[in-house]
């Protein structure tokens, strides 16, 4: 619960602080042009709207990828001074200032700029791409004769100035187009005129003589009102001075009686309604991305120039009231400044984090509201909790015990009480060491199982111990021990259920006693089995291999007596008889050897377990046509009668599944001894035995196998892979430890 009022606390401060910081722009960290040398070339004068303008949109984009670069400006200065005789001694300064940096583009703003770039370009520039702006009638003979230039031709929509202006003003008979004879100020003119054919049938155009500044005034203010005025561009009038776009537009606006539109954004709020405007800033940044391409590798002659206009309509909302202009005329998309902002949007950012705070108070309240109400269910459902663990737990036939950090009693349930003897009094507030319910031989087990508990080590621990009851009487209990642990890590309790296993301790000892008294016994038979075999094998190859002996001799003896026989008939007849006698008794004699041998080879008993398995190995590949391969011990290994036979019995068990089953060609059969251990294996390259065959109680030969090796105190495993084969390993135990367990086994039986 805890955690969730922290969670939504954290929120509310991040919400909180995200409303009250929602106008921060993010800081800009490209380091894409970092400290390339780039030169803007401005025709004009600072102070200049136009240029100013244009010149920040370059600056803006440059300094979106390093806030920190610092632009090389240079001013030509050719608005105030238009003969440009000055440009020789200002081409002699860039010389002396330049002459040891090197430019990675040049950016011209205007026309002059362009021109004197260009004129300069090897020269001052060291063969720096260009990139122009502000181009006023841009052709590309312009660029003739130059190559590694590019940009973006100053294109003003007066076309759709002019539509614009019909449309909002349908009654207009006459435009009045306000220009300068300058050259910029005649192409203008002449664009103009092309316009006039066109819509000579609608409007008639008027264009001024060139006139001082106060005569053009004069002019305005004597248009009647079915007229409108076209402010193109005025920067010098006939007297020779020179006007900024802002000045012009001021001064014309104030004095004329009827609406006027421009064709430059830097005039907008200085009194025209407005029009198809082009915004400087936007047109230098342009400018100043071609450049950008540039500076990343392009070529600039490669780069086509961009003759489209950027221009967009936009209005002033005061002039338009002036002139009772509703924003319904207005193109779809256009720009409004000056439009009255109502409440919200004049104080949007404070009005939208009062409300965000007002919501965040609610969600403050309501989410408390529902905490409130949610402890209030969790106290109701952790009482029933309890009442219901207390129950099951008095209730449980397991006796239930809780201990605190220390290990102190803090709950003995009733069956804890009927099996230990103590109540529920006389437990609260001691240890179990201090009720003495440990016996003595046990209390390290159970000081270590603290302690593991109290380490954290271990969250569960099953353990079982002897412990005394009340009346002294010896019980031997399991203990499921867990513990509980705090937020921290810290354990608060311990929680024990104990079971009484003292009679399942009785019948498993008894069943282990009973196990031990049966494998003894099946130990005794297999020593008894193999005695007798010995014995029948011996009687075997003594009595009736003596006899057979001497009946062979007896044969050898007739048929000398026989070659003595005259009647030639009779003799041949008689050998003849006694010569199929002779194989017949051979025949019988390798029979009884090789039963004798299969009840118990004699090699075994002669020279031990090594040379009995080699034996064993080459009789069995002779009789299946498996190669088999004996890997023997390196130094001699010594093993009592009674575990060579038994290790022995495995090995032909492993043979004979191996022939059955297996389906092998080749067999190895490796026994090694060290100080720790001796092993033995047998190995083939067949299928490989099933896992589910190796647990199988129908598998009755690998039964027989691990009980010979459980009764020497052995252990046999049996892996099988699929297409690779199967491995047979016997460990064995060193000869301390297996007499031991024999000494043990006599004991139990």
């Amino acid at each position: 619960m805890k955690r969730s009022i922290v969670l939504w606390i954290s929120f509310i401060v991040f919400l909180i602080a995200f409303l009250l910081h929602a106008a921060e722009a993010a800081e800009p960290s490209g380091q894409g042009t970092a400290r390339q040398e780039i030169l803007i070339l401005n025709s004009y004068h600072p102070g200049y709207a136009w240029s100013d303008d244009e010149q920040a949109g370059i600056v803006d984009v440059f300094r979106a990828k390093d806030k920190n670069w610092l632009p090389v400006i240079e001013y030509l200065d050719l608005l105030r001074l238009p003969d440009g005789r000055h440009l020789a001694e200002l081409k002699q300064l860039f010389r002396r200032k330049y002459q040891n940096k090197k430019f990675s583009v040049v950016i011209a703003m205007d026309n002059s700029a362009l021109e004197f770039a260009m004129d300069n370009q090897s020269e001052l520039f060291r063969n720096a791409p260009i990139v122009f702006c502000g181009i006023n009638n841009y052709t590309p003979s312009m660029l003739k004769g130059h190559t590694n230039v590019t940009g973006i031709a100053e294109a003003l929509d007066q076309a759709g100035t002019i539509d614009l202006m019909l449309r909002l003003h349908p009654k207009t008979r006459e435009i009045l187009l306000i220009h300068d004879y300058t050259v910029t100020g005649l192409e203008a003119r002449k664009e103009i005129e092309a316009l006039a054919s066109r819509l000579a049938a609608q409007v008639r155009f008027r264009f001024l003589d060139r006139l001082s500044m106060d005569e053009v005034l004069k002019e305005l203010e004597g248009l009647t009102k079915d007229s409108l005025a076209l402010l193109r561009l005025f920067t010098t009038d006939k007297t020779g001075h020179t006007f900024g776009m802002i000045e012009t537009a001021q001064l014309i606006t104030k004095h004329s009686p009827v609406p006027v539109y421009s064709t430059h954004e830097q005039r907008l709020g200085f009194g025209i309604v407005g029009g198809k405007l082009l915004s400087a800033r936007i047109h230098g940044a342009n400018a100043a991305r071609i450049a950008l391409r540039v500076l990343a590798g392009e070529k600039a002659s490669a780069i086509p120039v961009v003759l489209e206009s950027d221009s967009k309509f936009m209005f002033d909302y005061k002039v338009m009231s002036r002139f009772g202009i509703p924003l319904s005329a207005l193109p779809e998309g256009s720009t409004v400044i000056n439009k009255p902002v109502s409440l919200y949007a004049a104080h949007r950012v404070v009005i939208q984090a009062a409300l965000g705070i007002i919501g965040i108070l609610i969600m403050v309240i309501f989410m408390l509201t529902v905490i409130i109400i949610q402890r209030r269910r969790s106290a109701i459902a952790l009482r029933e909790s309890e009442e219901r663990l207390h129950f099951h737990t008095d209730n449980s036939p397991m006796a239930v015990i809780e201990r605190n950090a220390d290990f102190i009693v803090m709950r003995w349930t009733g069956a804890a009480e009927k099996m230990f003897g103590w109540s529920f009094e006389e437990t609260i507030g001691k240890s179990i060491m201090e009720l003495r319910m440990v016996h003595e031989e046990d209390i390290p087990i159970v000081q270590s199982i603290m302690q593991r508990l109290t380490d954290g080590k271990s969250k569960h621990v099953v353990s079982s111990t002897r412990n005394y009851t009340k009346k002294g009487e010896v019980i031997h209990c399991e203990w499921y021990s867990t513990v509980l642990h705090d937020s921290a890590g810290k354990m608060i309790s311990v929680m024990s259920q104990v079971l009484d296993i003292t009679e399942r301790k009785k019948a498993e000892d008894a069943l282990r006693a009973s196990r031990q008294q049966m494998r003894a016994f099946a130990g005794r038979l297999q020593a008894v089995r193999e005695e007798e075999r010995t014995q029948i094998a011996r009687e075997i190859h003594d009595e009736l291999g003596g006899a057979l002996t001497g009946m062979k001799i007896d044969f050898s003896l007739l048929t000398r007596t026989a070659l003595k026989i005259e009647n030639e008939t009779v003799r041949t007849s008689l050998l003849g008889g006694m010569d199929s006698m002779t194989k017949s008794i051979d025949s019988t004699i390798q029979t009884v050897r090789r039963i004798a041998m299969k009840l118990r080879p004699g090699i075994l008993d002669d020279l031990g377990l090594v040379a009995a398995l080699e034996w064993q190995l080459k009789d069995f590949e002779k009789r299946t046509g498996i190669r088999c391969e004996y890997l023997p011990p390196v130094e001699d290994i010594s093993l009592d009668a009674y575990l060579s036979t038994a290790l022995f019995r495995i090995v032909q068990e492993a043979l004979t599944n191996v022939a059955r089953h297996s389906g092998a060609t080749e067999v190895h059969v490796r026994l090694r001894a060290d100080a720790d251990s001796s092993t033995l294996e047998v190995k083939d390259n067949g299928k490989g035995i099933e896992k589910k065959k190796t647990l199988s109680s129908k598998s009755l030969g690998l039964l027989g196998m691990r009980e010979r090796a459980q009764m020497f105190g052995g252990r046999i495993t049996v892996t099988g892979t699929p297409g690779i084969g199967t491995i047979v390993t016997v460990e064995i135990s060193p000869e301390e430890k297996r007499k031991m367990d024999r000494d043990q086994e006599g004991a139990a039986g």
